[in-house]
């Protein structure tokens, strides 16, 4: 496990004395030593081996932690003599994710307003600039969920549509899809696939999708439970991680 700072300005900061964390009821679980600098537009990193873990020989140890395959929060809090001084503190929150793959930020804008998301990436930079977000194998290309039409079915016609981007057929077995509120739980049959290039339609009727839309030219799957918000929302697909001990993380596509 390693955490990386990256120093976004162009002066040079001193963090010596900040601490690093895993847990919100106790942010000084690493202490960062005494005149640690980041030069501008620069990176440090901070390994569970070498600073913050069980084994870790670095005297800033004070709790050793570290970090959940299954997901959880990273908090860095400015600090001085040992004790959190109230200037500064951040969090990033990372999700479920599989072995070796690393988070890190991606702004989607850089206007005024601009977006940050703390998502899995397509490789480890570690110390360096980010690579790009891993995306895929499975995207969800479109969603219909507010059909344009006044017809009795007009409310069941919604849909999302997925797509493979890979070379490869890309197995469905225990995938879900899931919005925000849990109104929807949609749960892949066991063998479902979807072939490179192809697409997959999951619908709330068929029979109101046909009558708004006609027949569908792929694969169309019901789900039973819940509809998509016409005030807007987030929907996400997940596919399951390597079960532990009765439990089976799932991990964002």
């Amino acid at each position: 496990d390693w955490i990386e700072l990256h120093n976004t300005t162009g002066s040079t900061i001193d963090i010596g004395g900040w601490f690093l964390s895993d847990n919100d009821n106790y942010f000084k679980k690493y202490e960062i030593a005494a005149g640690t600098t980041i030069q501008a537009d620069s990176y440090i990193v901070f390994t569970e081996d070498a600073n913050f873990g069980l084994y870790a020989g670095d005297p800033g140890r004070i709790i050793p932690f570290a970090l959940s395959e299954h997901g959880e929060t990273v908090y860095l809090s400015s600090g001085s003599g040992g004790d959190l001084d109230g200037g500064y503190c951040t969090k990033e929150d990372f999700k479920a994710a599989e072995n070796g793959v690393s988070f890190g930020r991606y702004t989607k804008s850089a206007a005024s307003g601009y977006d940050i998301d703390f998502v899995a990436m397509q490789s480890s930079t570690m110390g360096s600039v980010n690579s790009d977000p891993c995306v895929g194998p499975i995207v969800i290309s479109e969603i219909m969920y507010h059909p344009d039409s006044t017809g009795q079915l007009n409310n069941y016609a919604e849909y999302v549509e997925l797509y493979n981007i890979t070379a490869g057929t890309v197995s469905l077995d225990d995938w879900q899809l899931l919005d925000e509120t849990s109104d929807i739980e949609f749960y892949f049959p066991s063998g479902a696939s979807l072939a490179s290039g192809q697409r997959l339609l999951l619908v709330k009727n068929l029979v109101a999708f046909e009558a708004e839309f006609g027949s569908p030219s792929v694969t169309a799957l019901e789900y039973v439970e819940g509809r998509l918000s016409n005030a807007g929302e987030k929907i996400q697909l997940s596919k399951p991680g390597t079960p532990e001990d009765d439990f089976v993380p799932y991990i964002r596509v």
